[in-house]
């Protein structure tokens, strides 16, 4: 399709206003909404093949664009990711016919999501800052939700017409609040309302991450951390509004802390009270004893927190019987589960409901699958999309997004899901195209 940056018909902003909206209603229901069925089919099983068939598009779409060679390296990129899969299935015979297959190999297929980006881009740039003030709402009606006033009538029509209910995760919440964050600095939004926004939405949702994820916890104070490093310029120079901003972030966290905690404000509320309820809240995660407590014992790692020695234990299962059993290079394949998880010697993996497949690791999945090689593969192709970043703006602030995102993945299933990659690379797919190249955008 080709558009013009100022000239759109009436088709053509419905066509892109009704891409927006979708994305917006995935940020908000995630789960849920991805798992209402259309024809027999959940949305998210649709999407999935929707990636498939982009991801293919995206090769011929970059060969086309010869006047950057870095695209041509993303397209290299992609060719061998594909590749890798169609030799390991061969190797590990792998039926093509099989749902399972594609389901287990969703990480590849994702990928094709940067096209809605790059596809949305003209209209972005007529229309976008428009929609994107609009979309600073949605974190806000995400946090009314997910603090006890989600509407029955929405639960119940999910219970009805998708595989099942679920409340927004905390990797979920982090990805809108930082690509949401993400798009104002692309379009190069006022630096007052950015850091507005994160002195509204880093206080008011750091007590949920607290208690649901550790993960996510961590990646949006790395985010902030960037955040504040990027523009530290502007903060030494505006230390008397910045000051203003930070009072009203320790008054929004104090009211969420109490809001999420169940407690009441009262005319009985006093400093010691505050002060409890978040000592309480950040026991119910001790991102310390996570992160802090690591120890080697018989050439292994290990951490005295629970939950991170589970998953230690399995990544560390997966890359040594991978090494014994010389499949180190192509990986196990994708036609059923990741033999550790359903080790008889280590109950549990599978999790209280016995449906948890995934070793919450975006790497540790990619090496299991695919092996080294199209880990390797996979890490290249990352580090190509930074570059394009870095080319076309002049800047390192793709750091503020990307790292941030792929420590969250590397403690959690969130790239294994539709959800939160439909959000991570159609972002990068707008944030990455140069509006400047007007000869790249005219191939979508």
């Amino acid at each position: 399709m080709k558009t013009s940056s100022r000239n759109f018909t009436n088709i053509d902003k419905l066509f892109f206003g009704s891409i927006f909206i979708f994305l917006a209603v995935t940020m908000i229901f995630t789960r849920s909404f991805l798992g209402v069925y259309l024809y027999g089919y959940r949305i998210g099983e649709l999407l999935v093949l929707l990636g498939l068939i982009a991801t293919f598009y995206l090769m011929i779409f970059f060969k086309k664009i010869n006047s950057n060679s870095l695209f041509n390296i993303l397209n290299y990129c992609i060719i061998g990711i594909v590749a890798s899969f169609l030799i390991v299935t061969i190797i590990t015979k792998t039926g093509l016919t099989n749902t399972y297959t594609f389901k287990s190999s969703s990480y590849i297929w994702t990928i094709g999501f940067l096209i809605i980006g790059m596809f949305s881009a003209n209209f972005l740039e007529t229309f976008g800052k428009k929609l994107i003030l609009l979309a600073t709402f949605i974190p806000m009606i995400i946090y009314i939700f997910n603090t006890g006033n989600y509407p029955d009538f929405l639960i119940n029509i999910f219970k009805e017409f998708s595989d099942k209910f679920q409340f927004i995760k905390a990797s979920d919440v982090f990805l809108c609040i930082i690509s949401i964050y993400f798009y104002l600095e692309k379009f190069k939004i006022d630096q007052r309302l950015k850091l507005f926004y994160l002195c509204i939405y880093v206080p008011l949702f750091l007590p949920m991450l607290i208690i649901q994820s550790r993960g996510s916890y961590v990646g949006i104070i790395i985010f902030l951390l960037l955040v504040f490093y990027f523009e530290r310029n502007y903060i030494i120079k505006n230390k008397k509004r910045l000051l203003g901003y930070f009072l009203i972030s320790v008054i929004i966290f104090i009211f969420s802390t109490f809001r999420v905690s169940g407690v009441s404000f009262n005319s009985d509320v006093t400093a010691e009270v505050v002060t409890e309820q978040v000592k309480t809240i950040s026991e119910v995660k001790d991102t310390k004893k996570a992160f802090l407590t690591f120890y080697v014992s018989d050439g292994r790692l290990f951490s005295k927190d629970e939950t991170t020695n589970w998953r230690l234990d399995i990544w560390q299962d997966v890359a040594s019987d991978m090494y014994n059993d010389g499949i180190l290079f192509y990986g196990y394949g994708y036609k059923s589960i990741i033999p550790q998880m359903v080790d008889p010697s280590a109950p549990g993996r599978l999790g209280r409901d016995g449906l948890n497949e995934n070793v919450h690791n975006y790497f540790v999945t990619i090496l299991s699958r695919g092996g080294l090689i199209q880990l390797f593969i996979f890490i290249f192709f990352h580090f190509t999309l930074i570059n394009i970043w870095k080319t076309n703006e002049k800047n390192n602030k793709i750091f503020i997004y990307y790292l941030p995102v792929m420590f969250v993945s590397l403690l959690d299933i969130s790239m294994d899901g539709v959800q939160f990659p439909l959000i991570f690379y159609s972002s990068l797919g707008y944030f990455l195209t140069s509006l400047n190249n007007k000869k790249n955008l005219d191939y979508i």
